[in-house]
Parts: structure tokens; sequence; C-alpha cells
């Protein structure tokens, strides 16, 4: 089942040990480099500062009416874990990034985009330009999400024209989209949906705006990341980490070594934000 970001913002959380609604919906972490959801950002009842926040893998579901948990033991205090405080700090926008293909050519901005409710992953982009319907882009022709750009191929033109108009992509994605794995793995950034930013029209000013920004702006993650390997690498582990299995990685007291890091790096976002809380500072 697919679902629009702007049908999971705004849906109520429920607990369902304790029977009661603990808040809403109100924005999305995803991860570009691996095109998913990595967390849903939790508007909760309570006068506190702390910003919550529900790891995708560890609801329950997002369904039609509402996002189940199992209980309050899953949220996340995004602002006490410095790998999730920096990526909302200098996170970027899906929705209101500019559509550009691999040739350079301008087609409009991001509009909107839908998921897979049960792994999380994009399924399609939706994007408008001026004077024009919105169109669809298949995720399969998404080459990289960047802080400004959302860099396709040249067949998405294609693609968004053989769409009909009763039948979205998301329902013809539904089948390949269920059968694929959960794993997530690599580079986080943030897009807090529904934030939208006016698109300039298609022309030579939008080519030569983004010519000299392009290749600083597609993959702001790489920076991130690198700042965490140089702030980790060295540092001493205060617990065990390991995998969902139960296989343990690395154990208490083990110095995290840059081959560590690349092996938790290549497992996921998540596991990689363990380790950024389960080291000696």
């Amino acid at each position: 089942m697919m679902k629009k970001s702007k049908e999971i913002i705004g849906s109520p959380v429920i607990s369902i040990a304790d029977g009661v609604q603990i808040g809403t919906i109100k924005g999305l972490i995803v991860n570009p480099q691996q095109k998913s959801v990595e967390f849903l950002l939790l508007d909760e009842k309570s006068d506190g500062p702390e910003l919550k926040g529900i790891p995708f893998r560890s609801a329950e579901a997002v369904g039609e009416f509402a996002v189940t948990i199992e209980d309050k033991g899953v949220l996340i205090d995004m602002m006490k874990v410095g790998i999730l405080q920096e990526l909302i700090e200098t996170g970027v926008d899906v929705i209101g990034t500019k559509v550009i293909t691999k040739k350079g050519k301008y087609l409009g901005d991001v509009s909107e985009y839908a998921v897979d409710t049960v792994t999380g992953k994009f399924a399609e982009f939706y994007y408008m330009s001026e004077g024009k319907a919105e169109k669809t882009i298949m995720v399969e022709n998404v080459i990289t999400i960047g802080k400004e750009v959302l860099v396709v191929g040249e067949e998405a033109e294609v693609v968004t024209e053989n769409i009909g108009e009763n039948q979205s992509g998301s329902e013809k994605m539904n089948e390949n989209f269920r059968s694929q794995d959960k794993e997530l793995s690599g580079k986080e950034n943030i897009s807090t949906a529904g934030t939208t930013e006016q698109g300039e029209s298609p022309g030579g000013n939008v080519k030569a705006s983004f010519a000299s920004e392009m290749k600083s702006s597609l993959d702001p993650a790489g920076i991130f990341v690198q700042r965490q390997r140089q702030s980790l690498i060295g540092k001493t582990l205060i617990k065990d980490i390991k995998l969902d299995s139960g296989e343990i990685i690395a154990r208490e007291n083990t110095v995290v070594t840059e081959e560590l890091f690349n092996k938790i790096y290549e497992i996921g976002a998540q596991k990689l934000m363990e380790l950024a809380v389960s080291v000696k500072e």
C-alpha cells in the first residue's frame, strides 16, 4: 500500500499497549540515498521541549486512519542524539526541490511524494511546472535527491506521459514494493514534508542558477557522514552493538576503527545512530 506524505502527516499515533492517542505525525525524516523514510516526527501531547520521533521500522503499521506503535518505548528524543540533531538542523526538503534531468533539462518542482507503508521506501515523486498539470516520476527514474535538486533520468519524461489519469503510479507499483526487502542503509537526511518553495519557470535562468551549485548540492549527506566518521573513530563502545537478529557486531569496550565504522555504515542509518550514542565522550 502506498501513501502520500500529506496523508501520513497529521495522522494520529496510537499506543497499542495503552489504548490512547499519544500525538500526531508532523513530519518525515528521509534517507535520500536509500530513497526511504527513516523516522516519523511526532507532535506529542506534552508541554516539554523534546522533539520525539518514531523509527519507521518500529511502527506496527502506517494505516489508513492512524500510525500504531506497540508502546511509548519506541519513541526517540531526537534532540538528545547528536547525529539526529544535526540532521534536523541542517536537513534538506524534498518537497519544493527542482526536478532536473541528467542532461540538465528543468521539468518542474517536486509537489509531493508517496512511500510504501510497509517498507518506508519511496514509490514515486510528483512534480509541477508553471501552467501544467501535476506529473509523476517513478522512483526507479530518480538518480539523486539533493539539497536543491532532484536529478532524474531522461526516461522520466516518457514515464509521466504513459500514466493514465484514472490510475496513479502508486497503484501500478503496489505489488513490486510489497516484495522489496526492509533493509535500510547509507546516509541520512531530513525532509519535513509539507514545506514547499515556489520554483522558477523553465529557461536559461534556471540552468545558470544551478550550474555552479549542482555538484555541492547533490550529496549533502556525504559531508555529514564524514563528520560522524571523524567524531566516532577512536572512541570506545559503552555497550555491545548488535544486528536485529541478535548477532553481535562489536562488543563493549571495543575501540571504533575505520573498518568498524564502515561496517556499521553499510548496515544502515539507524545502526549508525545507535553507534553515535553508544560511545564514551
